[in-house]
């Protein structure tokens, strides 16, 4: 970056800040280097803005990815019956073959013989989900969609299994159609992107049986998921395009405030 732009430089990180720094320390070298030098480090949550603070980028703040679409409809959750993810397909990261293990689980229940669950995402299947998947009347394989809005609308509950998460839109997306999710702790932006008990449930990391629990108590207890559904619907406001473009308004008029104030 040119000397002269420095002042006028806000760098946005698209990252977890405590995996960042177990996985790549080069990158909190580079952070370091530029601390006293650029005018902001903007990150994706305010808990990811925080842990930089106390490592000493004291010029960090948070301003938060918007959701791409916006919905004047909201899911009719009791009447859908259906569960929903729409991720990038892999075993890695979003663990699809544990959450199709799960669901696969409590579709073994009677009760939830109505209940189906839709996949959508780029990418292929792992082997293990394959044979799970032709053999279920129940799980739905669909690859990938360009109407995400379409299918949110048309399902109950959104599913998440991810070790570990940046930001993720998705959950957004879902809760901006009224669905609530369903999610593993993914790290330090779990509670901003859910608000637990309230737009979904967070679930202990890898704490499997809870996961299976708490999701056949969300498919049982359709008033109480109906009620998710308005929160979450209404959390999902705070994503808008609006919204987030009038803070980065605010954080290019503090440089340009700031600009005039030295040239004065």
């Amino acid at each position: 970056i040119p000397t002269e732009y420095l002042p006028r430089t806000l760098n946005e990180q698209h990252l977890a800040y405590e995996t960042t720094k177990s996985e790549n320390p080069q990158a909190i070298k580079y952070f370091n280097y530029y601390k006293n030098k650029i005018h902001k480090f903007i990150w994706l949550s305010m808990a990811t803005s925080e842990f930089a603070k106390k490592d000493g980028l004291e010029n960090s703040t948070c301003i938060y990815n918007p959701i791409r679409f916006k919905s004047a409809k909201s899911a009719n959750v009791t009447k859908n019956k259906k569960l929903i993810t729409i991720s990038r397909i892999d075993s890695y990261q979003k663990r699809i073959d544990l959450m199709v293990e799960i669901v696969n689980e409590v579709f073994k229940e009677k009760e939830f013989k109505d209940w189906e669950f839709d996949i959508y995402g780029t990418g292929n299947l792992p082997n293990e989900c394959i044979d799970i998947v032709n053999k279920s009347k129940q799980i739905n394989f669909y690859g990938k969609t360009d109407n995400p809005s379409k299918e949110l609308l048309n399902a109950s509950i959104y599913l998440s299994t991810s070790y570990t998460e940046g930001f993720p839109l998705s959950i957004l997306e879902a809760n901006e159609c009224g669905l609530p999710a369903i999610t593993y702790y993914f790290g330090e932006s779990t509670y901003e992107v859910v608000l637990d008990n309230k737009t979904g449930y967070i679930i202990p990391f890898n704490d499997k049986k809870k996961y299976i629990e708490k999701l056949k108590d969300m498919m049982r207890n359709l008033e109480n998921l109906k009620e998710l559904s308005k929160q979450s619907k209404e959390y999902a406001t705070k994503f808008s395009t609006e919204e987030v473009c009038q803070q980065w308004i605010k954080a290019f008029d503090e440089i340009d405030k700031k600009n005039q104030k030295e040239k004065n």
